[in-house]
């Protein structure tokens, strides 16, 4: 009995490329951690929710689906900031053209800086400023106690009273303070208002 040749090449075709898929599901946006934040967020828990920062060629009006519990914070023209559970990173994938991404500390420290400072911080991050950006940090439990730990994140403190330190860090910097146990806010400089003429 003589069965024709079959020709197998398609298949495995197929095969590889779904394999190659599912390898490299969150690869994408892990990939393009700086080395600092990729470190820092290795050990977050898959289901605790992350805040993290996305710069690409151009940012889609709607954001692919962040997932359960995952939304949008804010946007410059070239970046965003999102809370996300980590387990949904892969989600940031589907961005077009990801040139970097940053982690700026758990998503429960989103109520720790107010709405107008996270623009200005995810803006001078995406412009690549490392520009030190003098803050005002408050800790309950007083700010000389934590002096150490705003140092050891790389923070240049300036006064102490109290629960408020005075400090200023680089983009990358801030990242690790807001992450900082025993934080309640971290806040930046306001511009200058012009006073209405007589």
């Amino acid at each position: 009995m003589h069965l024709p040749k079959l020709d197998w090449r398609p298949a495995v075709v197929i095969v590889a490329l779904a394999a190659i898929a599912g390898g490299c599901s969150g690869e994408g946006i892990m990939k393009k951690l700086d080395r600092t934040s990729a470190a820092r967020i290795g050990s977050v828990a898959a289901d605790s929710t992350v805040l993290v920062s996305v710069r690409a060629d151009s940012i889609p009006p709607e954001l692919p689906s962040l997932g359960e519990g995952g939304r949008e914070l804010t946007r410059t023209p070239d970046a965003v900031l999102v809370e996300i559970r980590r387990r949904d990173l892969a989600n940031l994938d589907r961005l077009p053209g990801i040139e970097e991404a940053a982690y700026w500390a758990p998503g429960d420290a989103v109520h720790r800086i107010d709405g107008w400072f996270r623009r200005q911080l995810l803006a001078a991050w995406a412009a690549g400023d490392t520009t030190a950006i003098p803050v005002t940090v408050t800790f309950p439990g007083g700010a000389e106690a934590a002096r150490g730990a705003l140092e050891a994140a790389g923070a240049e403190v300036r006064t102490v009273a109290g629960p408020v330190a005075t400090a200023a860090g680089s983009p990358a910097v801030l990242f690790r303070v807001l992450a900082l146990p025993g934080l309640a806010r971290l806040q930046g400089p306001r511009p200058v208002q012009m006073l209405d003429k007589p």
